[in-house]
């Protein structure tokens, strides 16, 4: 990580090796050096850190994976090159957490797991969905995350927005912003402008899709 880390910070002459280059050689020999058993729980960990907004403990990263604690350890232990361990304090208490190394990872790793792509984005939003009103840190990030990655499983590319799946997700938004406690939750920990930003997502996705649109939430 370190090496990788002191990559991205220098400047380079016009023959270095390029990023792309030496995210992909070091992911590969990461993946190669996996058991199989774990290869497919290690490429959906990697495409949901990516497209995670927090950092995540390891309670999350199990529940997100459909895994016990302790294969989610051995999935995090390898992928632990390219984490950075970020303690997350809830109720003044707190919880280890891990996060990507570097946004330019991150980048990569979206491009590089499509295949990945739309179950990592469809279970961080049913994450967040399931567990907004869950206290601590599984709680805490997912109340404050929960329109913004219902959003993102919604606008996929080469995805007609009107789709069952989408309706459904979208409905799911409706019924969050529609309800007090979740608002008023969001408020009290003082998100008021990043719930305002959440709005703007749904205005967003309901000005491209007439299934998805409610003149309620257009009021807000």
């Amino acid at each position: 990580r370190e090496a990788l880390s002191q990559f991205l910070d220098v400047r380079h002459s016009d023959n270095a090796i390029s990023t792309e280059e030496v995210f992909e050689r070091s992911w590969q020999a990461c993946v190669e050096r996996v058991p199989a058993e774990l290869r497919t729980h290690v490429r959906r960990a990697a495409s949901v850190l990516a497209r995670a907004r927090a950092p995540m403990t390891d309670v999350m990263g199990g529940d997100l994976l459909g895994i016990d604690l302790s294969t989610w350890v051995a999935v995090r232990d390898a992928l632990r090159e390219f984490l950075i361990a970020v303690p997350v304090v809830s109720e003044d208490e707190e919880y280890p957490a891990h996060r990507l190394f570097h946004e330019a990872f991150a980048e990569f790793l979206r491009e590089h797991l499509k295949a990945e792509a739309e179950g990592a984005q469809d279970r961080l939003a049913e994450f967040c969905y399931v567990h907004w009103d869950q206290g601590g840190p599984v709680g805490e990030y997912a109340i404050r995350h929960a329109v913004a990655h219902a959003c993102e499983s919604i606008h996929r590319p080469q995805s007609p927005v009107d789709t069952a799946a989408n309706v459904q997700r979208f409905n799911e938004i409706r019924s969050l912003l529609l309800t007090p406690r979740f608002l008023e939750t969001r408020v009290e920990a003082g998100q008021v402008f990043e719930l305002a930003a959440d709005l703007d997502r749904v205005r967003h996705v309901a000005f491209e899709s007439p299934a998805c649109c409610d003149r309620r939430l257009m009021l807000l």
